[in-house]
């Protein structure tokens, strides 16, 4: 019986879809619905009750193969953790938003090739355990604790998109030494911060920190949803 989740096969891609779900685990999912483990391309497991996320049982058990895996969206569960990247050795895009994760542990530093991270509403304190990944170009932190920049990778040659709208960064000229290290950022998010505070329509006290970034990063086209030509 084809299940009731969404499976598409085009060319050599399979995209295994079982959102909206309410699992609380994705083990059980795989075993009803596939006979032997399916060669999975693209997964989203998003908006269930998941709390860990593993191409393994608890046994150790295959439940999906992940060689060809290159986008995961495991957003709005009940993670705590980041999966075991080593698990998913080949994987571009990862979206972890709208969890309990609090720290970026170790588990990052299976992947060295991951291009787009999200990890938009948890409640990450640190930055940590990425200096690997210097082939992001897109990086969400948005809507968590942090308190600093220090933590980001030396290098991210490739950067476009840096989403860091409200958390806690509180130094300024801190923070400038850090994004000066990403001249490639396009799109930058950092307001909601006390570094930078939201402002009400028609405020402009922030103008000047605005004009700092701007003139800091050479490629940036976009700060706060505003484009850059419309603040000068």
């Amino acid at each position: 019986m084809e299940p009731a989740t969404k499976k598409r096969r085009m060319h050599d891609e399979i995209t295994i879809d079982c959102s909206h779900q309410k699992l609380s685990n994705i083990e059980e999912y795989f075993k009803k619905n596939f006979k032997t483990p399916p060669d999975v391309t693209k997964l989203n497991v998003s908006n269930n009750y998941v709390t860990t996320l593993s191409p393994k049982d608890c046994d150790g058990n295959i439940l999906f193969n992940t060689n060809n895996l290159i986008k995961i969206n495991a957003g709005a569960n009940n993670l705590t953790e980041i999966p075991l990247m080593t698990e998913f050795p080949n994987c571009v895009e990862l979206c972890l938003n709208n969890n309990k994760i609090g720290s970026m542990s170790y588990s990052l530093s299976g992947n060295n090739t991951l291009e787009r991270l999200d990890l938009r509403f948890n409640r990450i304190k640190i930055i940590e355990n990425m200096n690997h990944l210097t082939q992001l170009k897109s990086l969400t932190l948005s809507s968590n604790q942090i308190e600093s920049l220090d933590g980001l990778p030396d290098q991210m040659p490739q950067l476009q998109f840096l989403g860091l709208f409200c958390n806690k960064l509180s130094d300024f000229e801190h923070t400038l030494s850090i994004l000066k290290k990403y001249p490639s950022i396009t799109d930058l998010y950092i307001a909601g911060n006390p570094i930078y505070p939201v402002e009400i329509s028609g405020g402009n006290k922030n103008h000047q920190k605005a004009t700092e970034i701007i003139k800091l990063l050479p490629n940036l086209k976009w700060l706060n949803g505003e484009r850059v030509n419309i603040i000068l």
